[in-house]
């Protein structure tokens, strides 16, 4: 066996766009059990629970240049990771990203949708 054959053996299916968590965070709105009248709104509310402990945080600048500036997802991803953040960012093993790793995810609308969905199902 060549070492190609056996690493592309190993790769993970990939679950295409519109196929994954992406849906949920899209169908928010249509809930009737909502607390928030859409998954924006959500999201803002959930990230502002790591705004505090992001002053704390040591490599802020390097985070948000990796999730392309964007703040509220920088907060998240530093409250629940932590400074592993780099190697996280490389997994393409966690449940929920359909087989991208969240640096993939961060390339999409849809992928940044997965990523948030998949913090916020943390907190149901």
């Amino acid at each position: 066996m060549y070492l190609e054959d056996f690493n592309l053996s190993h790769k993970r299916e990939r679950t295409p766009e519109g196929q994954g968590f992406e849906l949920d965070y899209d169908r928010y709105s249509g809930r009737l059990n909502r607390k928030f009248a859409n998954a924006d709104e959500w999201w803002n509310s959930y990230s502002d629970l790591a705004q505090e402990e992001w002053g704390k945080f040591s490599r802020q600048q390097d985070l948000l240049e990796k999730v392309n500036g964007d703040h509220r997802l920088a907060w998240i991803i530093a409250h629940f990771v932590g400074e592993s953040y780099e190697h996280w960012l490389t997994r393409d093993d966690i449940d929920g990203l359909g087989g991208y790793s969240p640096s993939e995810c961060l390339e999409t609308t849809w992928g940044v949708k997965r990523l948030r969905m998949l913090f916020m199902q943390m907190a149901c």
